[in-house]
This record gives structure tokens, C-alpha cells and sequence, in this order.
């Protein structure tokens, strides 16, 4: 498992991130927490796809079942309640949608561990350039969106 990484000025970069999202032309992306990615993501997904930016308050207002990806990159300690965000995360993706998490600040085992209790499955994990790692993860069951 990936170690924590303690520091907070973290150098992600655009091939980073687009490692992490394994994205396709045509999808539409949720980036959560600060637009720090949107020009690579949207040229990842072309004239097809979708890019769409918003900080954790502001998520009811973008509709459910809208995004094939929705990126958290190291907000996790200033999201408020996991939980909430997670439940918004679960409304905004489709059926086979993947979250995706970076995350530098937070222990490895500590935000999957969150992951696996409120129904989310951890797909695939690992090192997301230097000082990061990801998680990516889809809904196990519907009750994370109620």
C-alpha cells in the first residue's frame, strides 16, 4: 500500500491525473474541489465529452447520473463530512462510474477504509506522481445514495 505522504505543497501533474482518471473520449468528468486539471482533462475527452468544476458546496446544483468520472484531488481533509461527499459523488455518477481520489495528506489505509464502509469497491490504487497516491472506486450498493 502506498504510504502517507505528508506534504501539502503536492506537484501533481496533468499526465498524473489522467493516469489516474484512465479516461476516454466522450465521457464527462466532475472535477471537485478546485478546477486544477480542466484543460488536460477536457482535451483527454475531446469535443465529446464533458468537463465540469465544482467545490463541495456547490454539488447540488449539477444533476444526477451526469459523469462518467468524478476527481477529488486533496480536498478530503476540507470536504466536511466524507460521508455527504460521497453520497454526492455517488448521485453524479451513471451506473458504471468510477470515483477517483488523490490524495496526499490523508493515510492510505485510513480513506479506504471509509471507502469500503460506506458501499464503494476500490478497483485499482497506486502512486500518483511523487508524493500522491489514488484510489478509484465505484458504488457496491445504492444505499451510499440515499
Amino acid at each position: 500500500m502506498p504510504p502517507m505522504k505528508q506534504s501539502l505543497a503536492v506537484r501533481l501533474t496533468d499526465s498524473d491525473v489522467l493516469e489516474a482518471l484512465a479516461l476516454r473520449t466522450g465521457m464527462c468528468v466532475a472535477e471537485i474541489g478546485g478546477a486544477r486539471f480542466p484543460e488536460a482533462i477536457a482535451s483527454a475527452v475531446g469535443p465529446q465529452g464533458r468537463v465540469l468544476a465544482a467545490d463541495t458546496s456547490s454539488l447540488a446544483g449539477l444533476p444526477d447520473a451526469c459523469c462518467d468520472r468524478v476527481l477529488m484531488t486533496n480536498i478530503w481533509l476540507e470536504a466536511g463530512d466524507p460521508v455527504d461527499v460521497l453520497r454526492e459523488a455517488a448521485r453524479l455518477l451513471r451506473p458504471d462510474g468510477r470515483l477517483v481520489v488523490i490524495e496526499s495528506r490523508v493515510d492510505f489505509p485510513e480513506l479506504l477504509k471509509i471507502l469500503e464502509n460506506n458501499c464503494w469497491d476500490v478497483h485499482r490504487h497506486g502512486e500518483a506522481g511523487a508524493q500522491c497516491y489514488f484510489i478509484e472506486a465505484a458504488i457496491s450498493d445504492e444505499s451510499v445514495q440515499s
